[in-house]
């Protein structure tokens, strides 16, 4: 083999053929770029600017309120798009105020003959339903003493 011809390899104790090591990469001495902030610009530039549209919202009595019915008049794609703006710091208050106004109007609604709708509406601001079982005069309740003599129940 002449010079030219010979592939990549060295000897080692073994006198197993291995392939030399790669050469190491040049480091860029170039300062890192700075981060790319991908994505949609903001639809409100600042929490007045929500706010006003948010007020058009709840004003208008053509509309029963609504959290994807906000979302939609807002204009996210989505509701989960309207709770991503509640996690910004400078919207946070905005959004909340107006989860309270639709929770608020859910509420209300629970007087009324048909309440099932505000019920199931409600659990998702999470809501629960409970039962509190109280005795006579609001004492808590005692299970009945059982005794059982000769195979027989006496209470």
């Amino acid at each position: 083999m002449t010079k030219k011809n010979k592939p990549n390899t060295r000897m080692v104790k073994t006198g197993r053929a291995k392939k030399a090591p790669k050469p190491k990469a040049k480091v860029s001495t170039r300062p890192l770029a700075k981060p790319n902030k991908a994505g949609k610009p903001p639809k409100y530039r600042t929490p007045e600017q929500l706010q006003k549209k948010i007020d058009l919202y709840i004003t208008d009595k053509t509309i029963k309120p609504t959290i994807s019915g906000l979302a939609y008049y807002l204009g996210f794609s989505s509701r989960q798009s309207f709770y991503d703006y509640e996690k910004r710091e400078k919207f946070s208050y905005t959004i909340k105020r107006a989860r309270l106004f639709i929770e608020a109007y859910y509420e209300d609604r629970l007087t009324g003959h048909n309440s099932a709708g505000a019920i199931f509406a409600l659990k998702n601001f999470g809501w629960k339903d409970t039962q509190e079982l109280t005795g006579a005069d609001g004492q808590p309740l005692q299970a009945p003493q059982i005794i059982i003599l000769n195979n027989k129940v006496q209470e």
